[in-house]
């Protein structure tokens, strides 16, 4: 028997395509997908709409356990030691004396003009209020499963482990400069992906199920909603 899993991600995604069911058969999709999604060795046994709807969740079930036995959750990195800490030097090293080897000029010039313009005029001094400055907050680099989660969201198609990989090997930077919001930065890169790819949903969706299988599945989608909404 498989070791229980402590936890699972349950999308938005999930509870909104499961609210236009009859709550008996909403009650028996939810019991399914927290069943297989913390014990490995649960089959559902569903039939009709509580079988289907459990078939479009399913693969990204299997993804998220399979991305979390591989090691590939950004939490687990922070389990494997981190940065080694640097040595305390036993001894703080001197300041070399300095030693200069010229004579510094002392001749100076007495002759120095203190005429001061007291004519100030207060319409050119800049006040600073202090208490409309806006401090900005600082960055905190996402997770591969938070950019995941995004890339999801917005139906994005770049993957989220060579994001995270490019921007930490490279200190999580934009350019020159240190990036501001991680978000940007991946709407930036769907921008140079090819037209017409396969979402991350899908492609995972007909890598399992095969070739076609999410477009089908879409489909079964919207005539479930509109069953729904004729029902309510």
């Amino acid at each position: 028997m498989g070791e229980k899993r402590e936890s699972f991600v349950f999308y938005a995604s999930f509870f909104e395509a499961l609210q236009g069911c009859p709550s008996e058969a909403r009650l028996a999709v939810y019991e399914a997908i927290i069943q297989y999604a913390l014990y490995p060795d649960y089959n559902p046994n569903l039939t009709g709409i509580e079988k289907a709807l459990f078939t479009l969740v399913k693969p990204q079930l299997d993804a998220n356990i399979r991305r979390r036995e591989n090691g590939k959750l950004g939490a687990s990195f922070g389990k494997k030691g981190g940065r080694p800490k640097k040595e305390n030097p036993t001894k703080t090293p001197k300041k070399p004396q300095e030693n200069p080897t010229e004579t510094p000029n002392v001749n100076v010039n007495d002759n120095v003009n203190v005429n001061v313009n007291d004519n100030v005029n207060d319409n050119n001094i800049n006040v600073v209020d202090v208490s409309t400055t806006h401090t900005h907050k600082r960055f905190q680099k996402p997770t591969v499963e938070e950019v995941d989660q995004y890339i999801r969201e917005k139906g994005y198609t770049f993957d989220a482990d060579a994001f995270v990989s490019y921007y930490e090997s490279n200190g999580w930077r934009v350019g020159r400069n240190p990036m501001k919001d991680w978000r940007a930065a991946c709407r930036t890169w769907q921008g140079k992906e090819p037209k017409g790819k396969k979402t991350k949903e899908e492609e995972e969706y007909d890598n399992y199920y095969g070739d076609g299988a999410y477009k089908r599945a879409k489909e079964l989608q919207q005539v479930l909603d509109n069953l729904a909404a004729g029902n309510s």
